[in-house]
């Protein structure tokens, strides 16, 4: 079952992945008991900014 969802969590961070490499700007929030922004504004949608924010 741990091989299901380790695909279906690549799968979906690949899907992701593409849908926003097209767009201009973006910006990640993380969250459990706090919410953290990435940066304090939207960021330029680049090749390195995807990998930082993915990780």
């Amino acid at each position: 079952m741990l091989s299901c969802i380790k695909f279906v969590k690549e799968k979906l961070l690949q899907l992701i992945y593409e849908q926003l490499k097209y767009k201009n700007r973006l910006n990640f929030i993380s969250f459990n008991s706090n919410v953290n922004a990435w940066h304090n504004h939207l960021q330029s949608t680049t090749e390195c900014n995807l990998k930082v924010g993915f990780m």
